[in-house]
């Protein structure tokens, strides 16, 4: 059993997905998502608290030609041809543009949701709040 149980904890080691803030410039109203993954990922969709988005691009999204709507709270993006995002660790997933809210504290990504390329749920970590 404990075989298993190490087995286990080495396979969510090695194919862990995470999702993260990189850079966070409150001033320039400019934030980069960061990703890290063994897996493909075919779609993401989160929700940006502490500020209203105004526009989103580059990173492994636009490179892989992904299709990336942008809402004033909420970001979707996935492939029409099934392509997949690149695996790695600390890649840029898109770069956020936004106007911070007054009462900010802190920017975060919530609601997190992450899919294959079969549009099957990924299991994944959502990195901490930046403070604002």
């Amino acid at each position: 059993m404990k075989k298993i149980i190490g087995l286990l904890l080495i396979f969510t080691f090695c194919f862990s997905t995470e999702i993260y803030f990189g850079d966070v410039d409150q001033n320039a109203g400019t934030a980069e998502v960061l990703y890290s993954t063994e897996q493909e990922i075919g779609g993401f969709q989160f929700s940006f608290i502490g500020g209203t988005i105004s526009n989103s691009s580059g990173g492994e999204a636009a490179n892989t030609g992904f299709t990336v709507s942008a809402s004033s709270s909420t970001i979707l993006g996935f492939s029409f041809s099934g392509a997949t995002l690149a695996s790695g660790e600390g890649l840029t997933l898109l770069n956020i543009e936004f106007i911070p809210s007054d009462d900010a504290t802190e920017f975060c990504l919530d609601d997190v949701v992450l899919s294959d390329g079969e549009g099957e749920n990924l299991t994944f970590d959502v990195g901490p709040c930046s403070e604002a």
